[in-house]
């Protein structure tokens, strides 16, 4: 068994950073409000979602709280396993992935896009095999 990769505080900044988004999308929780529960404007608010600015360790407890969440659920297992979730949930091309997708409003196209998607990872699979 590989030792568990050591983590940066860069790279727990920005793991929960992208936890912070997923969670709050998850929620359907515009930004303006959680700022507003913080006390700070959207724009310092979405700093601590882009990893911009690190959100203190009081203020992440009462967005946990309000978002539902765990708090350990914002940060990443100590013994550096994660589930394939997890990962889909904090990789940043997932979520940008996902935040255009979301902003498709024609359910018809949505079923189209997912169709291809699939063909497009079924290629690569058959590409790589």
């Amino acid at each position: 068994m590989q030792p568990a990769k050591s983590l940066t505080n860069v790279d727990t900044a920005e793991y929960i950073a992208t936890k912070l988004k997923v969670a709050r999308q998850h929620q359907k929780v515009s930004q303006q409000k959680c700022g507003k529960l913080l006390g700070v404007s959207t724009q310092q608010y979405q700093k601590y979602e882009t990893g911009g600015t690190r959100l203190s360790a009081a203020d992440l407890f009462v967005i946990a709280d309000h978002l539902q969440q765990p708090i350990e659920s914002f940060f990443p297992r100590q013994n550096g396993t994660e589930d394939a979730i997890e990962v889909l949930a904090t990789s940043r091309e997932t979520v940008l992935a996902a935040d255009a997708f979301n902003g498709i409003s024609d359910s018809e196209l949505r079923d189209r896009m997912l169709g291809l998607l699939r063909t497009l990872s079924r290629k690569k699979e058959v590409t790589h095999a």
